[in-house]
């Protein structure tokens, strides 16, 4: 069978919380999104289904998203590159203590990712993210919730990071 997905804003992605610490440091977030496989997520995590693989450094969809990336992003593709993110991290006062990152203040880096218990495509992907991270040096653990206090959590703003969705269309 061959499946047809219209380009929609849909996007299903890694929602860090900036309100927290460290990851309010945006060469923090940078270097996250340097080294998260985004291939192993879409072919192992989600079986190819949500279409299309997201390409663009900014982590919009293409077509659909192409009209909203800035200019200075137009044709920047993601790839991942462990090196480039250490180099983007000790440039912003973090350091590592052998494998672990430690933040500009001396602490380690740690992250809770969370989604429901039987979100398997999900929990999979926060699998891949754990696994990610740690290559530069980013201890992370993945937590099964429960759906209603995961709902509940999110709302308010008790989370490091969840892998959630946007709704296409108009909003």
């Amino acid at each position: 069978y061959k499946v047809w997905s219209p380009p929609v804003l849909g996007i299903h992605g890694l929602y860090i919380n900036t309100a927290k610490k460290p990851f309010d440091n945006v060469a923090l977030r940078k270097a996250m999104n340097m080294v998260v496989n985004r291939e192993d997520i879409f072919n192992k995590a989600e079986a190819g289904y949500f279409h299309p693989l997201v390409t663009s450094v900014t982590g919009l969809p293409s077509p659909a998203g192409d009209a909203f990336v800035a200019p200075e992003y137009r044709g920047q593709n993601q790839s991942v590159d462990v090196e480039g993110a250490k180099k983007v991290l000790t440039g912003a006062g973090f350091k590592f203590n052998g494998t672990t990152l430690l933040d500009p203040s001396g602490k380690p880096v740690t992250i809770k990712l969370s989604d429901p218990a039987g979100w398997s495509d999900y929990q999979t992907s926060l699998e891949i993210v754990k696994d990610n991270l740690a290559q530069i040096g980013i201890a992370a653990t993945v937590e099964k919730a429960n759906q209603d206090a995961w709902f509940k959590n999110v709302e308010e703003g008790n989370f490091d990071a969840v892998f959630r969705w946007t709704n296409g269309g108009s909003t």
